[in-house]
């Protein structure tokens, strides 16, 4: 599979369709991450949501440790009908790092999720934080195609770190909240972090 190529803007990009997209049934899903509460036989426990609902996310900024960093993982939740990924996938998020040293770093895998087996799809991006607080288009290119069955899941694993004791914020808000660090009120980084999706409809 191809490598991820990576591009910095700090224009988020915009999903199109042209006439084939149409044609063939495939096209760019909008998806965002978020924070909430699943609510399961009277107990509460804190999921991470991949969807193409707004809400605002309870968590707007998500933090990185030391060493090995924090692992988060993302889920769109079991499809109930069969598509397939084929084509290029776009991340676009806004992170925040104060280390000088540029020790701040971000892991991301794609994932198909069939029951108990995960497959990785694309390769494993990894990218270095240049300082201060800037928008990322991160570009998986050549994906698939993979059929995605009724319970199957999609799922995005990000792994933030950093080093020296530095901080570093990552936004997940659909709504573009500020957060602590992130401001887009008054900068130009996001707080939203949209995945850009390609399925097609198996027909």
């Amino acid at each position: 599979m191809a490598a991820p190529l990576i591009s910095k803007t700090t224009t988020p990009l915009v999903g199109t369709f042209d006439f084939n997209d149409i044609a063939d049934g495939t096209g760019v899903v909008v998806n965002y991450l978020y924070v909430g509460t699943s609510v399961n036989s009277g107990a509460e426990s804190q999921v991470y949501k991949i969807g193409r609902e707004t809400p605002m996310s309870e968590i707007i900024e998500l933090t990185g440790a030391t060493g090995a960093g924090s692992t988060y993982d993302f889920y769109t939740g079991e499809f109930s009908s069969p598509r397939i990924m084929q084509g290029t996938a776009i991340l676009s998020f806004g992170w925040w790092a104060n280390d000088a040293a540029r020790n701040g770093t971000i892991q991301v895998k794609l994932y198909h999720v069939r029951g108990l087996t995960n497959t990785q799809l694309g390769e494993t991006a990894n990218l270095t934080h240049p300082g201060s607080g800037i928008t990322e288009n991160l570009i998986f290119s050549g994906l698939g195609p993979q059929l995605f069955t009724i319970g199957d899941q999609f799922r995005i694993e990000i792994v933030l770190a950093t080093g020296n004791g530095a901080l570093i914020r990552l936004g997940v808000d659909p709504q573009n909240s500020d957060g602590t660090e992130l401001t887009p009120s008054s900068a130009v980084e996001q707080t939203q972090f949209i995945a850009r999706i390609p399925f097609k409809i198996r027909q």
